[in-house]
Formats: C-alpha cells, structure tokens, sequence
C-alpha cells in the first residue's frame, strides 16, 4: 500500500500544530490573551488530520499519524509557546516543565482520542 498522503496529511497536521503554536504565542503575548483559548484551533486539526488518514488508510494509520502529532505538539510545540513567552497564565518555572516533555504523553493521548473521532466521522 502507499503511503504517500499519509505522510502529506502528517506534514500538513505538523505545520498546522507549528503555525498555531508560533502564531498563537506571539499573539497571546502581544493581544493579552491566554494561549489556552487556542486549544480548539489545535483540537480541529487532530479531527482533521484524523478524518483524512482514517479515510483512506483506517484507524491504525490515523491513530499513528495522530500520535505522532500529539508527541510533537506535547515536545516541540510545547518548547516554541515557551521560547516565545506565550500567555499560559503560568509562573515561569511551570511553563519551562511543560516545554521538558512531561505534556508529550498526554497529547499523544489526545491525538489517539481525536483520531478516533475522526475516524468515526470518516465513517458517517
């Protein structure tokens, strides 16, 4: 089987999650808001990027490709909305332990959960 728009759908979920946490942090500082009221933005990618995947390849492969966002989002997302002082409403030693992975393994869970309903839309 070819895999090839599974790796185009997880590029594009992988820039969508960089350009809402880069965009989304500069933002949140700069307008005074709290990053958190960013989460649906993120939360419509998964179901996206889900919806795609499970379409044409299933529930394994979008579980995957989610999951793999979700490691990213919960490691590199994290470290960007740190770098570039995002509005959490955190202290900054709070917001450094987010950026040291300890959010990685909740997001993926969050990933797989998203994928799912993507999946099951897919199915609709």
């Amino acid at each position: 089987m070819d895999y090839t728009n599974a790796l185009i759908y997880l590029i594009a979920g992988l820039s969508t999650i960089t350009l809402i946490d880069t965009v989304g942090s500069i933002a949140s500082r700069k307008l005074n808001f709290k990053y958190i009221y960013l989460i649906p933005l993120s939360l419509a990618a998964y179901i996206v990027i889900g919806y795609l995947v499970s379409k044409e390849y299933g529930l394994p492969a979008g579980l995957l490709v989610n999951g793999l966002m979700g490691f990213y989002d919960g490691t590199i997302g994290a470290k960007l909305s740190v770098i570039l002082k995002a509005n959490m409403g955190l202290n900054p030693e709070k917001a450094n332990q987010l950026s040291k992975g300890r959010a990685a393994g909740f997001m993926i869970l969050v990933g797989f959960v998203f994928a799912l309903i993507g999946f099951l839309l897919s199915r609709a």
